[in-house]
């Protein structure tokens, strides 16, 4: 199983209590280095992260303070940020916010939207996708950080859902398999993600503890589709808020051996003691190694 730290923390996001009053950036982006570097070496595989500014920031104060050590970090890239998406369409229009992703002139992305609207859409759409994830890889990779997995935010993933397209989540899942990297779904609707007919490998990332907090749409439903689906090789399942925003202790949490069907967890805490703690307490219990 793969342990992947999450960001959360490190930017004052708290699933019980929203956001927090934040320290200065200079403080929590030091404390939030040695979590990472605590976590590396305490077996966890990586990091997960949205792309927003703030974060580019972080991973560039963690390339100045740990690239010399040659401390090799791998993201698991949530994208794309919500709030990204609002301030492009904010500052230059529909139009100008897809030139904006696509580095295209005022003409060609003109055209290009006539194509995406009228002809040839599932290509137009792919390309458009594609140029963004490109882009992104370029802003957050550097000699000692790459980029593992694309996640689609569950803002978006839910969203193509509700709109019933699921072509444009095996669109971006396609996308990610030809450019090289790992397709991650993060959504609050996992009972459907995971039966995505595709037969691109993909991970669904969701909501799951046994007290059944914040599970979609409830504990019983997703018990039985991850049974129902255990078979389907071409779907992995992380797990996120494993603790339920700090509702269970590790050791009650790490005994469900429901875990076992998961083939990784996400683990948010801006203490490096816990990280050792918690690395100790998944030996302790049923987790597969």
């Amino acid at each position: 199983m793969k342990y992947i730290l999450g960001d959360n923390p490190f930017f004052g996001v708290n699933h019980r209590t929203g956001s927090k009053n934040l320290i200065d950036q200079d403080t929590r982006f030091n404390m939030a280095i040695d979590v990472i570097e605590h976590g590396i070496s305490n077996g966890f595989s990586g990091l997960m992260i949205s792309a927003h500014e703030e974060g580019q920031l972080l991973l560039k104060k963690y390339q100045e303070k740990l690239g010399p050590k040659n401390i090799d970090l791998s993201l698991q890239l949530v994208v794309p940020y919500p709030h990204t998406v609002n301030d492009l369409v904010a500052k230059y229009g529909y139009v100008g916010a897809v030139q904006n992703i696509m580095g295209s002139t005022k003409l060609t992305i003109v055209l290009d939207l006539v194509r995406l609207l009228f002809v040839g859409r599932k290509k137009q759409r792919k390309t458009i996708i594609k140029n963004y994830l490109l882009s992104e890889q370029k802003n957050f990779e550097s000699k000692n950080i790459k980029i593992e997995s694309f996640c689609l935010h569950n803002v978006f993933c839910d969203l193509f859902i509700g709109l019933r397209r699921p072509d444009l989540i095996i669109e971006f899942i396609d996308v990610c398999d030809e450019i090289g990297i790992n397709p991650v779904l993060i959504s609050q609707n996992p009972t459907f993600v995971m039966n995505l007919e595709t037969n691109t490998p993909y991970v669904t990332c969701f909501t799951y503890n046994r007290l059944g907090y914040m599970v979609n749409p409830s504990l019983d439903d997703v018990k039985e589709a991850i049974i129902a689906g255990d078979r389907n090789k071409h779907n992995k399942l992380w797990a996120m808020q494993v603790l339920a925003s700090g509702n269970i202790s590790p050791n009650l949490a790490l005994e469900d051996p429901f875990l076992n069907y998961f083939d990784g967890m996400l683990y948010a805490t801006t203490k490096k003691n816990r990280i050792f703690d918690f690395t100790n307490k998944i030996k302790k219990h049923t987790i597969t190694e």
